[in-house]
């Protein structure tokens, strides 16, 4: 009995002692994402940046290492202890003894799986910059079998950025990934053509480790591949780096293949075939990275002998040629020479056309680069590093400080080459691309790189295990816990912090941006637009608060080469022309203007010849009125790891909660709505009708015709001294008006009102008018409070947490007769009245405080 009860306080000591450092994890990793969500607006990256980093991405990033890493440390501890149990040490031998074929397959199905549904479900197919729709645009030309189309007619409406449209219509970019893409082009699906080439990149990568490392290692390796951040967003698009990654890939590992002891035939036609297409696709990156290969690969084919080099060589040698002629081919045929690429000719034609808004001039002939400045050589190369410490593997901690230790010994050494050989090919690049998913124009290198990451990390193993069996005592801890487990605890630990931190949010900030650039076509459909010719004025997509990160399609996205789909884009030239082009050529579409209105795109038909002045003068009203830009949301964190935003802020409630005075939960079911304040000061509701609200609630829309929107007479028990008004506001364009939202009035005076939904105004009295600094969001919901502090004499505005007005905004604040009448969305002086949705109204006889603000804004805001 004695034995059993020491038996069973053994086992319980050792589960506390791997339970504790998880839940340490936890823990912080809570605190984490809870100061976010209650001082750094969810920590919203704000990506779109082809410079430097975001201030907010910078910001996450300092944060994100220092819980992120205490995080890992602790996830360290619990990891390597629970090696220590039997049961665990024997389901690891397993995993190590499983046969490879299980492990690659799937690795293989998460690689394809993870960007396939991102893309389908999450992106909703859309694009992050104008580069999709010409690679698109090229794999239907190519599925045609032509390399270009004629031009068709009305060259202006066809120009894009990207595109070449001289005669010929095609796109400035290498063909390889388009061809790569034709299959999915004839089934319909080019999208899930980059998931299968990340699939395909399994077994190269695995077949490299497995000649650097451990068997166990290789398979960890290939977990680190398939769970990397940049990999999986970057086969989500349709931009070439997913292509130009596996042809490399395999180059890599054809040559490993063909150094070995009596390598077959066929290894030497792979390094051939595999570079070639590499660089088919991105010469650059093909040059940087396959470069050092093809000379390891040429100094080990020269020892084989006369014969054996001479058949080596010609292995080599035959798809190289093939494929060397097919690009010198490719530039005869678009650009009228064999040396002159698609790249130069879109300068040209972009100098001739002058329709880009930065014009470039004579003396730029190398696209993307430049040679001005050794301090921009310095700036981007460093930029390029530091987002690739971050954007490859997603850890908190530096990724790349495991590259080094992996020494230059063999398959290393090669990968040091070609890594610094990238760098080198790259060291005048004008920007380091735009970082939606990474740094784009320093994709390429991120293989070598994290192949280096794992081989380093797999040495420092082996140094820590031979230390540990050097020690006297065998039965030996560090922290508690096998020290030969602590370096895989520490890998598996850092990437399951990026798996459910970092990895995540970068890929519904990818959504973000891809469902923003969907959104013309998607509401075109909503409006039961088909068979459509849709002239585009100005940008496609707009920047809106609804999609805080920055995209970059600026333009409409290219038509197929037949124009056979149901909505044809074009560009907008003048009402007259759009109309003369569709009467001219698409005589059987219906023509539509589209611009956008706030953050909605608006479709308009387009009138009979020469009756287009009134829709001339609406786009013009609609271009003035967008020239601001939409300001930002608060964004919510990633849900279920906000559990300590109560020690932060206070514990996320609704506004009946704090006992209002009045709370009028709109939901436009009927002409009165209750008061659920519990004083019965019931209020009429006029012209609205029932919408969804913020997280789901019930909501009203303001703004038809007739008087306003919410009404409450008499209101007897308006506070006097301290008081707090919020309520809920929601509108998708800007309205041209500047009547009030809210106003307070007694005998015909007012005493209180806020107005201006374009630039947020408080008036007290009819003399103190203060213009606050924040504009309402156009396609979100915003949280408006205002707090007057009677003790404190002042008066706040709060719009979505953020102060807008504070204790200096008013010299005097006056005290609010009661018994006036409270409106919401009434008329101003000038006849406009707030066009909108309204939600969540209360009114409470005391100040209340920013933490109880912010508690009521994180409950319906984010569903706390």
């Amino acid at each position: 009995m004695q034995g059993a009860h020491e038996s069973t306080r053994s086992r319980s000591r050792v589960a506390f002692g791997i339970a504790w450092p998880l839940a340490l994890a936890v823990v912080v990793l809570s605190i984490f994402e809870s100061i976010g969500a209650s001082f750094w607006e969810g920590w919203t990256l704000y990506l779109g940046s082809a410079q430097g980093l975001a201030n907010s991405y910078t910001n996450f990033l300092k944060h994100y290492a220092a819980f992120g890493s205490l995080a890992a440390l602790a996830l360290v501890v619990g990891l390597a202890r629970l090696t220590s149990v039997p049961t665990c040490e024997r389901a690891l031998a397993r995993l190590v003894a499983c046969p490879r074929a299980p492990i690659v397959g799937a690795a293989m199905l998460i690689a394809f799986a993870f960007p396939a549904l991102l893309r389908l479900l999450v992106m909703e197919s859309g694009a992050v910059t104008d580069d999709e729709s010409a690679y698109r645009f090229m794999g239907e030309v190519l599925a045609t079998g032509r390399v270009a189309i004629p031009s068709p007619p009305g060259q202006a409406f066809f120009d894009r950025s990207l595109m070449i449209n001289n005669g010929q219509l095609y796109a400035q970019y290498f063909v390889g990934w388009p061809a790569l893409m034709v299959p999915g082009v004839l089934v319909g699906a080019p999208g899930l053509v980059n998931p299968l080439l990340l699939s395909l990149t399994v077994p190269a990568v695995y077949g490299l480790l497995t000649r650097a490392v451990s068997e166990g290692w290789a398979r960890l390796g290939v977990a680190l591949f398939v769970s990397a951040p940049m990999f999986l967003l970057g086969a989500a698009t349709l931009m070439s780096h997913t292509s130009c990654t596996f042809a490399l890939a395999w180059t890599l590992w054809f040559v490993a293949r063909a150094r070995e002891e009596g390598a077959p035939w066929w290894a030497h036609l792979g390094v051939g075939l595999a570079f070639s297409v590499a660089f088919f696709i991105r010469p650059t990156a093909a040059l940087g990275v396959g470069a050092p290969a093809l000379l390891w690969w040429f100094a080990r084919s020269v020892r084989l002998g006369l014969r054996g080099f001479t058949a080596a060589a010609l292995a080599c040698a035959i798809p190289a040629s093939l494929l060397g002629a097919a690009f010198f081919a490719v530039n005869k045929a678009q650009n009228g020479a064999y040396t002159k690429i698609s790249y130069q000719a879109e300068l040209a034609y972009r100098q001739v056309r002058a329709y880009k808004p930065k014009q470039v001039g004579d003396a730029q002939v190398v696209h993307n680069f430049r040679f001005d400045s050794a301090a921009r050589v310095i700036d981007i190369q460093s930029n390029a590093v530091q987002r690739l410490n971050a954007a490859l593997l997603g850890w908190p901690a530096s990724s790349l400080l495991a590259a080094p230790l992996a020494g230059l010994r063999g398959l290393a050494g090669l990968l040091v080459a070609s890594t610094l050989g990238f760098f080198a090919v790259h060291l005048f690049l004008a920007d380091v691309g735009v970082d939606s998913f990474a740094p784009v124009h320093f994709f390429e290198v991120g293989l070598p790189l994290l192949l280096l990451v794992v081989i380093g990390l797999a040495r420092l193993d082996g140094w820590v295990q031979a230390a540990y069996a050097r020690r006297q005592r065998a039965r030996a801890r560090w922290l508690w816990a096998r020290p030969d487990a602590l370096v895989g605890a520490l890998t598996v630990a850092l990437l399951g912090v990026a798996a459910i931190t970092y990895t995540p949010r970068r890929a519904e900030a990818l959504g973000v941006l891809a469902r923003a650039t969907a959104l013309p076509e998607k509401r075109a459909r909503e409006l039961g637009i088909h068979n459509a010719a849709i002239f585009v004025s100005g940008k496609f997509v707009q920047d809106c608060a609804a999609y805080p990160h920055h995209n970059y399609v600026f333009w409409p996205p290219s038509n197929d080469p037949a124009l056979s789909r149901d909505l044809l884009w074009f560009n907008h030239m003048t009402i007259a022309k759009d109309r003369a082009h569709v009467d001219a050529y698409f005589r059987d579409r219906t023509g539509y203007l589209m611009i956008w209105d706030g953050c909605v795109p608006v479709f308009d038909e387009l009138p009979p010849p020469g009756q287009g002045a009134a829709l001339a003068g609406l786009l013009t009203a609609r271009r003035r009125r967008f020239k601001r830009r939409s300001p930002r949301p608060w964004a919510c964190p990633a849900p279920g790891w906000s559990l300590l935003t109560p020690l932060i802020v206070g514990e996320p409630r609704r506004a009946d909660a704090d006992a209002p005075v009045a709370y009028w939960p709109v939901d436009g079911a009927s002409e009165r709505v209750a008061d659920v304040g519990g004083r019965g000061w019931d209020a009429t509701l006029l012209a609205a009708r029932p919408t969804e609200g913020p997280a789901g609630l019930p909501a009203i829309e303001l703004g038809g015709e007739g008087p306003p929107g919410l009404v409450v007479e008499r209101f007897l028990d308006m506070p006097s001294g301290s008081f707090s008004i919020e309520l809920w506001l929601y509108q998708e364009r800007d309205t041209p008006g500047r009547g009030a939202l809210l106003r307070y009035d007694v005998d015909g005076e007012v005493a209180l009102e806020l107005r201006d939904t374009r630039a947020l105004t408080i008036a007290v009295g009819p003399e103190q008018v203060y213009k606050t600094n924040v504009d309402l969001a156009t396609g979100a919901w915003n949280q408006i409070v205002i707090v007057r502090d009677a003790e404190a004499g002042n008066l706040r505005v709060f719009g979505n947490t953020r102060v807008t007005a504070g204790p200096k905004s008013f010299t005097a604040v006056p005290e609010l007769p009661p018994g006036g009448t409270l409106r919401i969305g009434p008329d101003g002086e000038d006849g406009a009245r707030y066009a909108g949705r309204l939600a969540e109204v209360a009114i409470y006889d005391r100040a209340l405080s920013r933490q109880e603000v912010r508690a009521h804004f994180l409950a319906i805001q984010c569903g706390l």
